[in-house]
């Protein structure tokens, strides 16, 4: 697995090593399996440069594999801290136009790590609000670059079913 915390920077390997998997040649080895749909997390990536990129819709090209989407497995839209919160948007914005490039058909952005809190009306916790209002952003951003942008019940703000259905509210 790589992460990238600088999607302009060379990614960090970690976990228990590369796999016997190119990723370049998972779309053939898919189709091979009669499987003609793939979804990848954004750390899968070993290489995000225009080359490496060209290729990658290329291999899916010819395997007839569509992308349906990248799982941006990362990034708080949520944060406490407002600085840091524009930054992570900022990297989910990098990582909506990797996808596109991708010629993926949405990306799945995490609804946020804030923990949920049921005070009474989950329309009215803040992190309820940043999430959706982020959400609803990163939208506009996906239609501008042809990607739907979904979210799922992962992770905090997504685990608890009515500050996800208020986040969808909005």
């Amino acid at each position: 697995m790589y992460q990238w915390p600088d999607p302009q920077a060379a990614p960090v390997l970690q976990g228990t090593g590369q796999g016997d998997l190119i990723f370049l040649e998972l779309p053939a080895q898919l189709a091979a399996r009669g499987i003609g749909m793939l979804e990848v997390c954004h750390f899968h990536f070993p290489q995000l440069d225009d080359g490496y990129i060209g290729e990658f819709r290329q291999a899916l090209a010819d395997s007839g594999v569509e992308l349906f989407s990248i799982l941006i497995d990362a990034g708080d839209i949520t944060h406490p801290d407002a600085a840091r919160r524009n930054e992570e948007v900022a990297w989910i914005r990098t990582w909506m136009e990797i996808a596109a490039r991708c010629g993926a058909r949405c990306v799945r952005v995490i609804a946020g790590d804030a923990e949920p809190v049921n005070s009474g009306d989950w329309h009215d916790m803040e992190a309820v609000q940043l999430s959706a209002g982020h959400l609803r952003e990163l939208a506009g951003v996906g239609r501008d670059v042809g990607l739907e942008v979904v979210t799922e019940n992962f992770r905090a703000m997504g685990s608890k079913a009515g500050a996800l259905n208020a986040i969808l509210d909005q």
